[in-house]
């Protein structure tokens, strides 16, 4: 049996690509709430610098906020990094089974049962697409009871001994009542 890959890790028709942009929102105030509260416990507070040969005497919040601001895009851009290939990660183990189980359903739309919803070991909503897959089958199943005993009930029909006027109107309604149930 192939073993399954991904072909896309992110899925633009579920709710993935917002998670992962809030993900690194809640980030970005992160650093920028953890600057703040450092700043104000550091208030009453004096930092000496040394940079380029030169040394320097100031507030700790002031100091801190100015070399924020002059590496925090460094900060942002490698923990933004880190964080976007976490959250696909993440995100793909709900958005994938979801994905995968939209397009089950479309199957089972059209006429189609019968089939396994395959996932990934460590993807989630297992549970419901176990539920599903069985529903599948059990529909296939009574869908194949139904042909049969629509089958059945035609021979029967031919064995009785009836003009072929009245065979004909209970075949008829034999194919009326299965499509009905359908």
């Amino acid at each position: 049996m192939k073993k399954y890959h991904r072909r896309r890790y992110i899925l633009k028709d579920t709710s993935q690509p917002k998670y992962i942009f809030s993900y690194f929102i809640l980030f970005c105030l992160g650093l920028f709430l953890f600057s703040i509260i450092f700043s104000f416990l550091s208030m009453g507070t004096t930092t000496i610098t040394y940079f380029n040969n030169q040394i320097a005497v100031g507030h700790t919040p002031v100091v801190l906020i100015k070399n924020i601001m002059s590496s925090g895009w460094i900060i942002v851009t490698m923990g933004g990094l880190l964080l976007f290939i976490v959250s696909i990660i993440m995100t793909h183990r709900v958005a994938g089974p979801a994905y995968r189980i939209d397009k089950s359903l479309e199957k089972m739309l059209k006429g189609e049962f019968g089939f396994p919803i395959r996932l990934r070991t460590k993807d989630e909503l297992k549970p419901i697409a176990s539920k599903l897959e069985e529903l599948s089958f059990v529909i296939n199943s009574r869908d194949k009871d139904m042909k049969k005993a629509s089958e059945d009930m035609n021979k029967l029909i031919n064995s009785l001994q009836l003009d072929e006027d009245m065979k004909a109107i209970l075949r008829k309604a034999n194919k009326s009542i299965i499509k009905d149930i359908k």
